[in-house]
Order: structure tokens, then sequence, then C-alpha cells
């Protein structure tokens, strides 16, 4: 993540570059703060509803994606988000954070337009910098903290027909593609590095290999 000199985006360094545009940051100049690796974003909840919006990022179109993230929380706000292509009625493809009670979760919409949660069986924990990550492999989805399986269920696909176009990192997006949504925007209370979108399905290996690579 690379911020520009106006602190009005965060720079993709994927060659896709889908720029995220920061809103509602009232401390722009700190909105990264050393993180697990180099700079992470620093946003604070509900206080300061800071988060980034990326307008449009290209979708799996084949049944695979994994999403990965060092993460910290200070608090467990309701549905906090990490990254989501989600919104209130308007779904996307995936919705990715803590769910209600504060445990990690991914959701998806599959090919037979069915939501289907994948959650972590403990609350997540407070504090400390923890690596995060979902993999959709078509038809099972696994739920890593750490490098190491915390849940997994199956799945019929991944739906490559979203209503919405967006991406939210740090808050949910609103049905109109566009700003957070207007009830529980779900605002991360804490750090995020090293966000990262696959269009296919990393092995357990690779996962833990990304895990590792911050510990070395």
């Amino acid at each position: 993540m690379e911020m520009s000199s106006d602190g009005q985006t965060v720079s993709d360094w994927s060659n896709f570059k889908n720029d995220a545009q920061a809103n509602n940051l009232r401390h722009r100049d700190n909105l990264l703060t050393p993180g697990k690796i180099g700079n992470a974003l620093s946003l604070s909840g509900a206080n300061h509803r800071g988060f980034l919006y990326v307008p449009d990022y290209p979708k799996t179109e084949f049944n695979e994606l994994t999403v990965s993230a060092w993460i910290q929380a200070r608090s467990r706000p309701r549905w906090a988000t990490i990254v989501k292509n989600w919104g209130t009625n308007a779904w996307g493809q995936f919705h990715f954070g803590l769910n209600e009670k504060g445990y990690l979760d991914a959701e998806f919409m599959t090919n037979d337009h069915e939501k289907v949660h994948i959650t972590a069986k403990d609350k997540f924990p407070l504090n400390s910098w923890q690596h995060v990550a979902f993999v959709h492999k078509g038809s099972e989805v696994i739920l890593y903290n750490n490098g190491q399986v915390i849940a997994r269920g199956k799945v019929n696909g991944i739906n490559s027909h979203g209503q919405l176009r967006s991406l939210g990192i740090g808050t949910k997006i609103s049905d109109q593609d566009q700003g957070q949504r207007s009830v529980i925007p779900g605002h991360w209370d804490g750090y995020l590095d090293e966000v990262a979108i696959f269009n296919h399905a990393l092995s357990q290996e690779q996962i833990h290999d990304l895990y590792q690579m911050a510990n070395n």
C-alpha cells in the first residue's frame, strides 16, 4: 500500500491499478502506520468512520477466490469489515470480516443464489497481529488463521454476476456502489495490512508461506 502525497488515495501495487480512495478520514496523515510488513492502514471504527473505497476490481469468473490479510483488532464492532464486495440488500461475491458476535467470518453468494457463511469457532483475539485468509475452491471454502485451518464448509461455486462492482476496505459499502452502508456499516477498529485478492485458490502450503513470510 502506498499513500499519495495528497492523502486521498492508496495505490494498488498489482498490474490492475485498482487504487482505493480514502473516505471520511479526519487525520489523513495518520492513515498509514508501521504495520506487520511496511505500513498498515490505521482505522478507528465508529469514532472516525474511515475506510477505503475501490470503485471496481476484476471479479473471479472461475469459482475460485483467495483473500488474505494481516490484521489487528482493537475491538470487535458488529460485522467489522476487513474487505467486502457486499452491500445491505445488493450482493457481490464475498464478505470477509467479523460477524455480529466477533467471530472471523466469510460469506459468499453461490451459483444457486444461496448465501453461505463459513465461521470460526472462537472469538477473534484483540491487540495482536493475526494473519487471516479464506480460500474458495469451487466446492469448498477453507478459513485460515495464522496459517492454520480453523473452519471449512461446502459451497456450490461463487456467483460471477454480482449486483455490486465496488470493494470496501474497512467498511461495508452501500447498495449504490459508493460510500458506506448507512446501517451497521461495520467500520474496522484497528489495523489492516497486506490485503490481497487472488482470483484462484491458493494451497494450504501457500497460505502458510504468506503467514511465515512476515515472521522470518
